[in-house]
């Protein structure tokens, strides 16, 4: 009798870890992420090698399918494929300005106060005896140039798996 009890006993024990395995499995499939980067790219396998089957606006929600070390198998829609894991979060992005367009802000406002036009430089970090556009030997046709001269997000997450890489090794 007491040997029954004991396989009865196992048995429910077994039972109990294999439901709690299989909602653990449900947790991960159901699992939704945000898309971080301005039009990221979502690949038919995982790697940067191919064209994109398609790209997601920043901010956009995917579920997660499966996982592997950098990689989300991501469904949107009618759409799936995989995305780096450095382009998706458990978190919305953030809708925070950058520091530039909060200075280029209070610059064109007509109401600006003069402690506002001086916290916007100390956010550049620039002084008012001290501005780059004044320096005779500055090239504003190179900088602009320069500043046309964009990355991709493709580009940057490519550059950024190699530096993963190499630090691993």
């Amino acid at each position: 009798m007491n040997m029954k009890r004991w396989g009865l006993g196992l048995l429910l024990l077994w039972a109990g870890l294999a439901l709690a395995d299989d909602e653990g499995s449900a947790e991960q499939a159901a699992k939704l992420m945000y898309v971080q980067t301005h039009n990221a790219a979502v690949f038919e396998e995982p790697g940067l090698g191919g064209d994109p089957l398609s790209r997601l606006a920043q901010g956009d929600q995917v579920q997660v399918l499966e996982s592997t070390e950098r990689w989300y198998r991501v469904q949107q829609e009618d759409l799936e494929g995989w995305m780096p894991n450095l382009v998706l979060r458990d978190t919305p992005p953030s809708r925070r300005q950058s520091r530039a367009d909060e200075a280029a802000e209070l610059e064109a406002s007509p109401r600006r106060r003069a402690s506002a036009v001086t916290t916007a430089g100390a956010i550049r970090g620039v002084e008012e005896e001290e501005r780059l556009l004044d320096d005779p030997d500055l090239d504003i046709e190179q900088l602009r140039a320069l500043e046309e001269m964009g990355v991709s997000a493709d580009d940057a997450i490519q550059f950024l798996m190699a530096a993963e890489e190499d630090v691993e090794e």
